[in-house]
């Protein structure tokens, strides 16, 4: 049964909610971290699906190969990521955060986190199954 146009109305007015929120509270961490909101969210992928070449992020990202470039020079320079040769293709980097880099991260990620899964606490298996559905599809196709 195809969901109600108010259901999915009221839905959508949540998710635009959400993620001014998140858009904001990025700004704020990023400005505490003294980065621009651009490269806490390199940093942020990164910390999330690990260590990958330029190309990937700028893949990703939608930047510029140049302009990850860019960014990557940033977060270097403050010692939020690394570059390292890459084992599988000798022509390429990869990049990475390392653990002092993570740290800095976490610290302004944990207490969101803390409070996320608090609130998946409340959640069934099925409940957070079907949202894990409905946030990867809108990933995927927005």
């Amino acid at each position: 049964m195809a969901a109600s146009a108010k259901g999915k109305d009221a839905l959508i007015r949540v998710i635009r909610e959400m993620n001014a929120s998140a858009v904001l509270t990025n700004q704020q961490a990023a400005a505490e971290l003294g980065v621009y909101p651009t490269d806490l969210q390199v940093l942020n992928l990164l910390g999330l699906k690990g260590p990958m070449t330029p190309k990937a992020l700028a893949n990703l990202t939608g930047l510029t190969t140049g302009g990850v470039t860019v960014v990557l020079d940033r977060l270097e320079k403050q010692k939020l990521i690394i570059r390292r040769k890459n084992p599988a293709d000798r022509r390429s980097l990869l990049v990475e955060i390392p653990k002092e880099g993570m740290a800095r991260l976490m610290t302004f990620y944990r207490s969101t986190q803390q409070a996320t899964e608090a609130v998946l606490d409340t959640f069934t298996d099925e409940e957070l199954h079907a949202a894990t559905r409905l946030l990867s599809a809108l990933i995927r196709e927005v």
